[in-house]
């Protein structure tokens, strides 16, 4: 479960068209064993990018893997930075759309057809009306009316599409197969190792809809909510005691009978 951009923008990471499509088009199982697969094409050294997709994503946009390259050049950074190859760690976030038109009809390709099937209410943000808050730091609003990468906030439980140099990626937790939370835990990471999320203006994908997978029973458990509390205080012990602040619409949800308050089992949370 989004989607990075390189240390600096004089790097010229180029991303690997064959492989990063494979990824992104493969086929949808129906449950989310993504962790161990993505963990062992991170461990190939063949591919220069790594794209964290999963299998739920059947459509990429022409030309997303160059288009996300462009958009790492266009990034401002500092002088000192792209002399030295210093800079911060970015991460490419990648706008992935959900497809609500005729399921025959071919699907968008570009941009501009995005923005035109959005007029339509025939695309828009994935998950927007089954959990709005996985998706919503991307900033969707902002990505339909821009031309250039803009910089987002990371937020709690945000899973969003991304590509990251693959020397600097974190490698996907695998106590999460087949739980849910892959993408949410793997972002968490990146924002724990101090990387920058830019979102790329041109390239998108299309999710799949999928149903209910098995593992959705699990996730609003405790057995689930522990597993999170125990990864976020793994990640706290590796990064010098990192811990994000859980925000209130999250406590209001857990309270609302979401969740459990999982926060009291995270050490230095609040």
């Amino acid at each position: 479960d989004g989607d990075g951009d390189g240390d600096d923008a004089g790097a010229g990471g180029v991303a690997a068209e064959g492989a990063t499509a494979d990824n992104l088009a493969s086929r949808d199982r129906g449950d989310s064993p993504m962790d161990e697969e993505l963990n062992l094409e991170r461990l190939l050294p063949a591919v220069e990018w790594l794209s964290a997709a999963d299998q739920h994503t059947g459509s990429l946009s022409t030309g997303t893997s160059a288009t996300a390259t462009r958009s790492v050049s266009a990034i401002p950074l500092s002088r000192t930075a792209a002399a030295t190859g210093n800079g911060p760690q970015l991460a490419v976030v990648l706008a992935a759309l959900e497809w609500a038109g005729d399921q025959r009809a071919e699907q968008p390709r570009t941009k501009r057809e995005v923005l035109l099937e959005n007029r339509r209410n025939n695309a828009y943000q994935v998950h927007l009306h089954k959990g709005v808050n996985a998706h919503r730091a991307t900033r969707y609003e902002q990505w339909y009316a821009s031309s250039r990468p803009y910089e987002v906030r990371y937020d709690y439980l945000w899973e969003p599409y991304v590509m990251v140099l693959r020397e600097s990626c974190p490698l996907f937790d695998e106590r999460f197969i087949g739980y849910g939370n892959d993408k949410a835990s793997h972002t968490y990471e990146l924002q724990a190792a101090g990387f920058r999320f830019v979102v790329a203006p041109q390239p998108f994908l299309i999710h799949q809809d999928h149903g209910v997978p098995a593992w959705r029973k699990d996730q609003g458990s405790g057995d689930a909510w522990q597993r999170w509390a125990q990864f976020a205080n793994d990640v706290a012990a590796r990064y010098g005691g990192f811990v994000e602040p859980i925000p209130e619409w999250l406590k209001q949800a857990c309270l609302n009978g979401d969740c459990p308050p999982f926060w009291q089992w995270i050490r230095s949370s609040s």
